[in-house]
């Protein structure tokens, strides 16, 4: 059978999740994910991605971004352990996860640019991730081409991670809440 992989898949490994609460940090949008074995216990994945033969995934991190779960001095340091937790992950089972979406300290884009350098360089990621909205900055803002320049000298991939609050649903015509998660 062919080669499945799936490019955009989160994962929630629980020490990043630890991670936060030592830093300080607000983890509260992540126990929805901690709940869901698919999401953060790594055996329930891998069992359930036997069933797919060669299938694999390209992870990354669930939202949302670092620099919403803990403060300034802390973002640039929990994205390096967050890339460190996924290039591990890559290392122990590379035929299921062959590279890995890097999270990026999106509130400081020089910072945000040397850890893309740094995590596709030095880790193996593909490339990186960064959301809509940014934090109501506009993505397409000149102040984020150093990071697209950064990517694209290292021919790295960008996903571009769909981002609005419960309170902009798709469907403001019958709720006031998006019903669906869907933001």
């Amino acid at each position: 059978m062919p080669k499945s992989i799936d490019m955009f898949n989160h994962y929630l490994p629980p020490e990043f999740y630890d991670r936060i609460i030592a830093l300080g940090g607000n983890a509260h949008m992540m126990n929805r994910a901690r709940k869901m074995p698919a999401m953060s216990d790594i055996r329930y994945r891998l069992e359930k991605m036997k069933e797919f033969d060669g299938y694999c995934q390209v992870p990354c991190i669930v939202s949302p971004n670092v620099e919403q779960l803990v403060g300034p001095e802390h973002s640039a340091e929990l994205a390096r352990f967050a890339n460190q937790c996924f290039s591990d992950l890559c290392e122990k089972y590379p035929e299921r996860f062959p590279t890995f979406v890097a999270t990026l300290p999106l509130d400081d884009l020089e910072k945000a640019s040397k850890e893309a350098e740094y995590a596709v360089k030095n880790l193996g990621a593909a490339g990186a991730q960064i959301f809509t909205n940014q934090n109501g900055r506009p993505v397409d803002g000149e102040d984020f081409f150093q990071l697209y320049e950064t990517l694209n000298a290292l021919k790295a991939l960008l996903w571009i991670h769909p981002a609005r609050t419960m309170k902009q649903p798709y469907y403001y015509t019958v709720e006031t809440e998006e019903r669906y998660e869907l933001w």
